[in-house]
């Protein structure tokens, strides 16, 4: 069945008549229509509506339409809500924000909560706009949630509570998180990212340097603890004026005091390594680390000199590599000590000094990437020099030295070029006979070639040191794989910041602002539980929110004393993501009548 229609002309103008018709052929084969139902002229919407209703299978609407008594009441959001709400009931996460007593009994806190949190993940909006989102679907329906209790007033009310349920909802993740955990030792992962604030006051913010948006007046530091699957475990909002390193002890106590978790192996990048850090996590918590050393400790473990002349030969390695289209597929042959790793990345055991073990990895690319890089920047900085000097000789007034100083040390702070460029500021006149000055410059060629020393190197360390007949427990090759896994946090705070829509903060009080956090994190879990149950299938969470997105609304039609809902034909890519997430009764005809 299809929407068709036929035009006729009234006072010059055209008008459209629109019906349901059913294609079939003649006895003769020759394609015709029979007219179902005659519904006259229609408004687009109407139009809209009508398309989206002979979408549907056709065996779930062909009874209302041969009753010719159908008609079309509204349509709202199901698919999407459903299915969220399914999983976010299996994953029992409203356990967290139960409470012995409620206030209001008119409305329960974790009802809120849920509503929120979904809302996070489907349509992420100010708090108060929640209030429409959660009318125009079937979510009331679903939680049994009269829609005309739930409003501004009491979900602003119910934020601190919010908050305050933070710990059980953080041990509620680590047990979820332990059943879907790796055999063996786990990895858990420790990052920090900023968030900014739009609007007045805010006073746990301070003024400092938003990692993507830059310099703003009202910043959060938040911390974030994963496991190798991604699932956050452990958060914390503070101060942007504080390090990451200061907040990691904190919540890393927080976890293994109120989880009970052993064999932990903590990997953070370079911002978090610290003596102390180390200590604390080898000798207090009696646990492994993994953790990359800043660029400038690098020659005190490594001799470079020595791994320079190696480098050639690792570098021509990589190019017959890439120009013969091999891949990982050719033979990993050792080059002085060094077993490639993927296509690119070579990596070597250092051994154990101080009592820490050391790793160093090499990768071609970046080090191809990273000498282009400079080069390209020192080649911006000698032309925007020559530039300047030229702008400075046809000079039609008088020039502060001082000005032109702080003009080329930007210059050169900008392309990272301070200890490459050595400069003078000469006094001079220029073409227009104007007090002028012209910039001498020099490349200082050891400076430049003491640059690229350590480009493409990290050296990993960590206390896996155990070793049994000569050979580590944990391979020098586990330890890069689990470093370059750090991604998988960093993807995390991506898909709170896009999906979740994390920043800006548009809410000023504390436990507002903390309760927000909770609350995307809580969406986050989520997210991370549906890309777990889709890891074997190519599809993207952006990809399925946007195809979920499709199929979201059900329609309802009414004939005569009776009501029918009904969902449009799915995609099976889309039906077997439900199945995977063991939610196909959301899709139970019965299920759709009872709404």
């Amino acid at each position: 069945m299809h929407l068709n229609y036929s035009t006729r002309k009234k006072n010059g103008k055209t008008y459209r008549y629109y019906s349901i018709a059913e294609s079939y052929r003649d006895e003769n084969g020759v394609p015709r229509k029979k007219v179902i139902r005659s519904l006259g002229k229609l408004t687009p919407k109407e139009v809209d509506k009508w398309k989206f209703v002979l979408s549907a299978k056709e065996s779930d609407i062909s009874s209302l339409i041969d009753a010719a008594k159908a008609k079309f009441i509204d349509s709202k959001k199901y698919l999407d809500i459903a299915l969220l709400s399914t999983v976010y009931d299996k994953l029992n996460i409203s356990m967290a924000f139960k409470l012995v007593k409620e206030e209001d009994s008119d409305i329960k806190t974790e009802d809120i909560a849920k509503i929120l949190i979904l809302s996070r993940c489907l349509d992420p909006s100010a708090k108060y706009k929640t209030v429409n989102w959660f009318k125009d679907s079937y979510l009331p329906e679903i939680m049994k949630v009269d829609p005309v209790k739930y409003n501004a007033s009491k979900i602003f009310r119910i934020m601190k509570t919010i908050s305050d349920r933070r710990p059980y909802l953080q041990k509620h993740f680590i047990s979820l998180a332990n059943k879907f955990a790796k055999k063996g030792a786990r990895l858990y992962f420790f990052d920090g990212t900023t968030s900014f604030f739009e609007g007045g006051t805010v006073e746990m913010a301070t003024a400092a340097k938003d990692k993507t948006h830059g310099y703003q007046r009202k910043v959060i530091l938040i911390c974030l603890l994963t496991d190798q699957n991604g699932f956050p475990l452990a958060w914390d909002i503070t101060s942007a004026n504080k390090k990451d390193v200061s907040e990691f002890i904190p919540i890393v106590k927080k976890l293994t005091t109120e989880s009970g978790l052993n064999e932990i192996t903590f990997c953070f990048d370079r911002g978090i390594a610290s003596k102390n850090n180390f200590d604390y996590v080898d000798k207090t918590l009696k646990s492994k680390f993994i953790s990359g050393i800043n660029r400038d400790q690098i020659e005190a473990v490594l001799n470079v000199d020595q791994f320079i002349k190696t480098r050639e030969l690792l570098l021509k390695e990589y190019d017959d590599i890439i120009a013969q289209n091999q891949g990982s597929k050719k033979k990993r042959t050792p080059i002085n000590g060094f077993v490639r790793l993927g296509k690119d990345r070579f990596f070597r055991e250092l051994g154990v000094l101080k009592g820490r073990r050391y790793v160093v990895s090499f990768n071609a690319n970046i080090f191809k990437k990273e000498q282009q890089i400079r080069n390209d920047n020192l080649e911006v900085v000698l032309i925007k020099l020559t530039a300047l000097n030229d702008e400075l000789f046809h000079a039609k007034k008088d020039r502060d030295d001082e000005v032109v100083e702080r003009k080329v040390v930007d210059l050169i702070k900008k392309y990272k070029m301070k200890n490459i460029i050595d400069f003078q500021i000469i006094p001079t006149r220029s073409s227009n006979d104007a007090q002028t000055y012209r910039v001498n410059f020099e490349i200082k060629e050891n400076e430049l070639t003491k640059a690229s020393r350590t480009d493409g190197i990290l050296v990993y360390t960590s206390n896996h040191i155990e070793e049994k007949d000569n050979v580590y427990d944990v391979s020098a090759s586990a330890i890069v794989q689990h470093y370059k896994d750090k991604y998988i946090i960093e993807d995390c705070f991506r898909s709170i910041k896009t999906i979740g829509d994390l920043r800006p903060f548009y809410v000023r009080i504390e436990e507002h602002i903390k309760a927000h956090v909770d609350i995307c994190i809580a969406s986050l879990f989520i997210n991370r539980y549906i890309q777990y149950q889709m890891r074997n299938h190519e599809i993207s969470l952006n990809n399925f929110y946007e195809l979920l997105e499709q199929y979201s609304r059900v329609a309802t039609l009414q004939e005569e004393d009776e009501h029918h809902t009904f969902l449009r034909a799915l995609p099976i890519e889309l039906e077997n993501i439900i199945e995977l997430l063991d939610a196909k009764e959301i899709l139970n005809k019965r299920r759709l009548k009872s709404l």
